[in-house]
Order: C-alpha cells, then sequence, then structure tokens
C-alpha cells in the first residue's frame, strides 16, 4: 500500500465551503461599495449640473436686466436722455414677464445670447412652461433653462420662476422719502429734493402703474434636475418662490435648489 504525506493531501469539503463563504461575502461588499459609489456620483453630478445651470442663469438675467436704460456716452458733457419704457412689467403675467430696453455700445452690451450688440435693443424676459428664456426684438429666443425633449432626460427645467419689483414711492402721492438733490439719484422733485432711490416695497401694481418708479427687481428660480433617481428621498414637498408646496416635488425622486437674486438698475 502506497501511503501519503499530510502535505499532499487537498481541501477537505468544509474547508472549501468556508473559503467559498468568506469569497461571496467579499464579492458582495465589493459590489454593494460599487453601487453605492455609482448612486453618490449619478447624485452628485446632477447636483453640479443644477447649480451650474442655475448660476448661469442667474449671471444671465442680472446681466440683461442690470443693462435696463443703459445708453453709451455720446463724446459731449451732456447727459443723453434715457428711454422712457426702459424696464416694463409685462401687462397681465408681470411676476413672469418683463422687457428690458437699452442702447448698446457695441463694447460691454450683450444680447440675450450674451453676444456684444449695439445701437437700440429690446429683449424680453419670460418664465413659463418650465423654459426661461430671453427673446429679442427679431423674436428670436434664447432659452437659459430648458428641459430636454423628452422630459426625461438630464437636463434641468425650471419649476417655478417670480419676478418682484422694488418700487420708489415718491412725492406727496407715494409717501415715499425724499433727500437733497446733493445726496439723491432720482429725478427732481423742488424745493431742492430728490428721490432718494431706495426700494420703500416690492410691489407689483406699482410698477405695473408707474414704471420709472422701479429701482430695482427680485428674481426667484426653482429649478428640478430632470433625471430621476432612487437614492433621493425628501422629508418635505420643495418650497416655490412663494413659500407653497410644489406638487409631487416630496416623492418624485428628483433634485431641486432654489436661486434668489437682487438686481438693482443703475441707469439713472
Amino acid at each position: 500500500m502506497t501511503m501519503f504525506s499530510r502535505s499532499q493531501r487537498g481541501l477537505s469539503l468544509v474547508e472549501l465551503l468556508v473559503g467559498m463563504t468568506i469569497a461571496l461575502v467579499a464579492v458582495a461588499a465589493a459590489t454593494s461599495m460599487y453601487v453605492g459609489t455609482r448612486q453618490t456620483s449619478r447624485v452628485q453630478a446632477s447636483q453640479a449640473r443644477l447649480a451650474e445651470d442655475g448660476r448661469f442663469a442667474i449671471f444671465m438675467l442680472q446681466r440683461i436686466i442690470g443693462q435696463a436704460g443703459y445708453r453709451p456716452p455720446d463724446g459731449t458733457t451732456a447727459i443723453q436722455p434715457m428711454v422712457a419704457d426702459y424696464l416694463t412689467p409685462d401687462a397681465t403675467t408681470a411676476t413672469t414677464k418683463l422687457q428690458i430696453k437699452f442702447t448698446g455700445d457695441n463694447v460691454s452690451s450683450v444680447d440675450c445670447s450674451g453676444a456684444l450688440v449695439n445701437g437700440a435693443q429690446t429683449l424680453t424676459i419670460s418664465g413659463t412652461g418650465g423654459t426661461l428664456s430671453c427673446t429679442n426684438a427679431a423674436n428670436t429666443a434664447t432659452n437659459w433653462i430648458a428641459a430636454s425633449a423628452s422630459g426625461t432626460g438630464g437636463a434641468t427645467e425650471l419649476v417655478d420662476f417670480q419676478l418682484q419689483y422694488g418700487t420708489d414711492r415718491w412725492g406727496p402721492a407715494g409717501n415715499g422719502v425724499a433727500v437733497s438733490t446733493a445726496i439723491g439719484c432720482g429725478a427732481a422733485m423742488g424745493s431742492g429734493l430728490a428721490r432718494d432711490c431706495v426700494a420703500d416695497s416690492y410691489d407689483e401694481a406699482i410698477a405695473k402703474a408707474n414704471p420709472a418708479s422701479i429701482i430695482a427687481v427680485k428674481a426667484c428660480l426653482v429649478l428640478r434636475a430632470e433625471a430621476v433617481d432612487g437614492a433621493i428621498t425628501k422629508s418635505a414637498a420643495v418650497a416655490n418662490c412663494s413659500g407653497g408646496s410644489v406638487a409631487n416635488s416630496q416623492t418624485d425622486k428628483k433634485l431641486y435648489r432654489t436661486f434668489r437674486t437682487t438686481i438693482l438698475l443703475r441707469n439713472r
């Protein structure tokens, strides 16, 4: 009978099962870590896209609205008159639409797309139907925020848009504050007084009735990532610009973000 040494024996069934169990546990742990990392990466990418689109929209709002009433110097010492309707809230949808007029100088003035422009310009900003857009006088629209054609892609869509107008109530009827013309920045009111050009209230009705009283514009955007991700959970519904709840936002597995800015009208 041939005798084999212990060192030549193979694994026993018990040893094989123990080894397989350890390997399966290691594979399961690695798989779980991989899936978790992928989910985190997707959410972070969606957050970054949402933040980038929101910052771009805010930048363009600040840039375009801030140009309202601008007119370049013409080489004379006289201040050129400003067009009367340089910023006009829409008559029916003032909270989501307004018109801006200015004169481009082809140096720092831009249109809806960010391209330099020259001469008289009329631009209209509108936020409706999931899209924030800017349209020029030729009715050519530039979408700053827009959902994809399918509505389920990786784009960003507008959920809520609200404009508020800071009005400077001046004169006896407006009960605003009047200051010396030496420090005031608005139109002279007689007796050496002028508007203080500080918003007394943010009022849509006054702004529509008297656009010349507008000295600032507040803008609010609520944006939503189109992509759905099961890793996204919310403890409560997302608030819109007015403080109400966005329908189905608590359970739709989508990312939201709110952006706000206040734009002072410098060209007086």
